[in-house]
């Protein structure tokens, strides 16, 4: 064996030891694949939690009996449950099972899973040990998901949940992982399903006092029985009581002696501590006197508390964080100094240390410990300045990386957002309130930016009340910070208090700070997006313009802010049904930023997409075609063929090629693609080849397939769902790659991938798909996003065509429901789902009911939005059917022609949807016994259909059935 292999075989061994003592996870065998070798060369995960040492059990033989004959290997869905109160061995107990249950199981799992966070965090941590191609970023929520699918896939594996304070966080990991569980929890209650629970309390007398003597040395057995009795018989205070009897000369009766002196009456403790807590305090106490409340490690034990209790990162002392409005905290002290307090709150049993083979040191603490800390540092006078609070606040705030937009530093907030949480919930507004602005704001639009808008604003809002505290309502600093707190509550859905509040903000602002200001442009953004939301576009334009005129003179005209700005100005113009003014203020804006920014800029990227779109709903297809084709060439030359970017105007492209009415569209796509990579990556290239490849296979498929076009119109049925498909799973991949599975860019794309497998007869998978992605949006957006309302209304149209109308029912009243407390009762897009629950109704035979939705929906849609608008169509069509199904043909018909005529005068003659309205009412001719006007329209359409619909489609199919009855019934 070479060097260079011994010493990889020798670092094999040192990780696998490293692994099982401080995760209490085992490497499988070299023929398992579980770890390559050449993970020794890189960087050692984070700790995925930090069991006890497994020496560290005393007694517990009945509980380890029945643990034994409950987890085996081939245990299927089986979850023991040790629940008992804090400091009683939970952990310990199942640290020592780890460590003993490796002859039988291949791979032993330890999770911290204390929160849903601490659980992504850890299965990401321990992802990264496990993948060698990812980059091990913490937290990462892609990663997270890979593990759970890699421990669902493992035999002979036990996972191993410490620390559970709610059922719910861990009960999709264990439905979905399977196999044998261990969870240790304070509460018993909430487990369901094949949960065995088993009761940890205090151990005996004896095991109590044998875990004395054990820890504490010769010392501990002189008055062992009085000292544990008077800590209640509780492991964790007995291990800290033991650690100070091995660090100094006393005795256990001597140590009865101290905490006897800490009276909780005297010290100014709170009420209501338990006897468990009490001794938990006591104990932490005698062991601080010692080192002086004052000194090095007292401070340091105070800063802990403050911090989440796993996977504190020394690092965070060691950087000299300063915090301008409290104390001169330049650096808490030199690193041999702190790491010699850290090896004596380690030496004394407060805290545990693991050290890493890339150098970092994490520290675990004890939770009951640090609500001990906690109250010995409110209650005593001489601790009382708050020094490891503010010490804590400002590390946290100087350890977050200052651009959160950056996905390199992602890594970094996720790691620290446990701290964070940890530190919000012990701590009241009211203390050091400006020391939390900074901190809690960019915690704040870091998950703003993530898309958690319901965990973002708790934050958002302490960092507001902050500066209204300190500063006043009208101070710069306040406008600012609440302005981002309204902005949080607009995009969570709370629009009504948004606007209110956005609205008051934008005057104050202007005044204050001056209309050019780059806040008081934000807000009034901000209140534009308001106004648009709710459908109230006059007000949105009018905001826009002036805000794009403010920005301009501000900015320039030219500038990034302003260009999206000019952009929001284009889409609501669109969505207020005025495409033209649209199109041309995103002709401007694409012409600004070619020339400022250049045509590779994303601004640019973002624009041309934009303008493509709009020439399309604007019935320019031609003008769109030729910008997807310069911009496909140019993302493909920029990003490669696989980026979101590139595939994105290539879909534009096929959508540009369909709006001209090129029968072979998707040929003329493959065409003009093939020629694209031979200009950018060359003939020989590996995306040239494929693309050469699969045009090959098109053509020889479309060779023996009819096509259709419309000589009216130049529009075509025929589109090519399976290739949409295959072209936004691509897309979804690289989002997904990106940004991760729950960002909103990623959940947005799988909507329209789960519709397009509807549209394409791929039912099942268009209802699993909607599953997953509101299962997500649920979870992570929360019921106020209108993400969240699309994927209600996604998985209901899915349901329905999978005739699961009791589901889809449901679903659509949700989204009624939904629509009706985030829009009101005047917003179209309420009564868009009113449409859909009222089309359910007479798709079902319910039509009293339908009729009387639809006919109320047609009549304010027509109020809103005026006859021709396209939602007015799609409502008297669903009407007329409504009517026919009920045998009202007479009602039906007149409503069926005005929707044919209306759609000849918007669409063309031609046009497929045109064709599907002259269908319907030739069947509701036929329904209500006017065979001669049957007759005529039917022979007039039959020839178009037949040009421009496939032979299979069913308007077509449905023509040919009434022609044939209106022919029988003339013979």
């Amino acid at each position: 064996m070479s060097t260079s292999d011994s010493q990889a075989a020798s670092g094999e061994c040192e990780l696998e030891q490293e692994l099982l003592k401080e995760f209490g996870y085992q490497l499988g065998s070299a023929s398992s694949g579980i770890i390559a070798r050449d993970v020794t060369r890189r960087r050692l995960c984070r700790p995925v939690g930090l069991p006890p040492d497994p020496d560290r059990l005393v007694g517990r033989r009945e509980t380890l009996a029945q643990m034994d004959a409950l987890l085996t290997p081939d245990t299927v869905d089986r979850t023991v449950v040790l629940y008992g109160p804090g400091g009683v061995g939970k952990s310990a107990l199942a640290g020592h099972f780890a460590a003993t249950a490796r002859g039988r199981f291949d791979e032993v799992v330890w999770l911290d899973a204390s929160s849903g966070f601490d659980i992504q965090c850890g299965l990401a941590a321990l992802g990264a040990t496990l993948r060698p191609a990812s980059d091990g970023a913490f937290g990462d929520p892609e990663l997270a998901t890979w593990t759970a699918t890699h421990l669902a896939e493992r035999s002979r594996r036990l996972l191993i949940l410490d620390d559970v304070a709610d059922p719910r966080d861990v009960r999709a990991l264990i439905d979905a992982a399977g196999g044998p569980t261990l969870v240790t929890t304070r509460d018993q209650a909430g487990w369901h399903g094949p949960a065995h629970s088993i009761a940890v309390d205090v151990p005996s007398r004896a095991e109590a006092e044998d875990l004395l003597v054990r820890r504490g040395g010769r010392q501990a057995q002189h008055g062992a029985a009085e000292l544990c009795e008077r800590l209640g018989f509780l492991p964790l205070a007995i291990e800290i009581a033991a650690a100070h009897l091995r660090q100094t000369s006393c005795t256990a009766r001597d140590y009865v002696a101290l905490i006897e002196a800490v009276r909780p009456g005297s010290r100014g403790w709170p009420s209501g501590l338990t006897p468990h807590e009490i001794a938990i305090a006591r104990a932490c106490d005698v062991s601080l006197q010692r080192q002086s409340a004052n000194g090095l490690p007292g401070v340091v034990l105070e800063i802990l508390a403050y911090f989440a209790s796993e996977v504190i990162p020394t690092a965070l002392f060691l950087d000299g964080p300063h915090n301008p409005d409290g104390p001169k905290l330049d650096r808490l002290a030199s690193p041999p100094r702190l790491a010699q307090a850290i090896a004596v709150l380690e030496a004394h049993g407060l805290v545990r240390v693991r050290r890493y083979a890339d150098g970092q040191t994490m520290i675990g603490i004890h939770r009951m410990v640090q609500d001990a800390e906690r109250i010995l540092a409110e209650a005593d006078p001489r601790r009382s300045n708050g020094v490891g609070r503010t010490f804590a606040i400002v590390a946290l705030d100087q350890g977050l990386p200052k651009d959160a937009r950056d996905r390199n530093n992602w890594p970094t907030y996720r790691a620290l957002l446990p701290h964070i949480s940890e530190l919000a919930a012990n701590t009241h507004h009211d203390e050091e309130p400006l020391a939390f602005v900074s901190l809690f704001s960019r915690t704040g639009h870091f998950l703003m930016d993530q898309g958690q808008h319901a965990a973002a604003i708790p934050y958002l809002e302490r960092a507001a009340a902050g500066c209204l505290t300190e500063l006043g309502s009208k101070h710069p600093n306040t406008l600012i910070s609440t302005s981002a707190l309204a902005s949080a509550y607009l995009d969570s859905g709370d629009r009504v208090l948004a606007i209110r509040m956005l609205g008051s903000i934008v005057e104050d602002s202007i005044d204050v700070l001056g209309v050019h200001h780059s806040a008081t442009i934000a807000a009034m953004h901000s209140l534009a997006t308001g106004y648009a939301d709710t459908a109230d576009y006059p007000n949105a334009i009018r905001m826009l313009e002036l805000t794009v005129e403010a920005s301009s003179q501000g900015h320039g005209a030219d500038h990034p802010d302003t260009l999206v700005i000019r952009m929001m100005l284009a889409r609501t113009h669109q969505d207020s049904g005025n495409p033209q003014s649209a199109v041309a203020v995103l002709e401007h804006v694409l012409e600004d930023s070619i020339t400022t920014l250049g045509r590779e800029d994303r601004h640019t990227i973002d624009a041309a997409r934009a303008i493509a779109e709009a020439y399309v709903g604007a019935g320019e297809p031609t003008k769109a075609a030729k910008l997807c084709e310069e911009f496909f060439r140019v993302c493909a030359l920029m990003f490669g063929m696989d980026d979101p970017e590139t595939l994105s105007f290539g879909t534009g492209l096929g959508k540009s090629y369909r709006a001209l009415g090129i029968a072979d569209w998707h040929v003329a796509l493959l065409e003009k693609t093939r020629e694209i990579c031979e200009e950018v990556f060359g003939e020989a290239d590996p995306y040239t080849l494929q693309v050469t490849d699969e045009l090959a296979q098109v053509r020889s498929v479309s060779a023996s397939q009819p096509q259709s076009e419309s000589a009216e119109t130049g529009t075509v049925e025929y589109l090519d769902p399976e290739s949409d498909v295959l072209s936004l799973e691509r897309i979804v991949v690289g989002l997904q790659e990106e940004f991760g599975p729950d960002h909103q860019r990623t959940l947005l794309a799988r909507l329209e991938l789960a519709r397009v497998h509807r549209h394409a007869g791929h039912v099942s998978a268009a209802v699993s798909a909607g599953e997953q992605i509101l299962g997500i949006c649920d979870s992570s957006l929360g019921p106020n996003s209108e993400i969240t309302l699309s994927a209600v209304n996604g998985l209901a149209a899915a349901l329905l065509v999978a005739d699961d109308l009791a589901r889809a029912t449901d679903l659509y009243s949700r989204a009624v429901s939904d629509s009706l407390r985030l829009f009101g009762n005047a917003d179209p897009r309420t009564y868009k789902a009113v449409h859909n629950i009222a089309d359910r109704y007479r798709r079902t035979g319910e039509l009293a009911n339908a009729i009387e939705m639809l006919d109320h929906v047609r009549t304010v849609r027509i109020r809103a939005l005026g006859p021709d608008h396209h939602d007015v169509l799609i409502s008297t069509e669903a009407l007329a059917a409504a009517y026919l199904a009920d045998g009202q043909a007479d009602r039906a018909v007149p409503l069926f022609r005005q929707s044919y005529a209306d759609r000849v005068r918007l669409l063309g003659s031609g046009n497929p949807h045109t064709l599907v309205a002259a269908v319907d009412l030739l069947h509701a001719l036929v329904e209500s016994g006017n065979p001669g006007d049957a007759r005529q329209l039917g022979t007039r359409v039959l020839t178009v259909c037949d040009r421009v619909l496939q032979p299979d489609h069913p308007a077509l199919r449905r023509l040919r059935a009434d022609l044939s009855r209106v022919r029988s019934a003339g013979e």
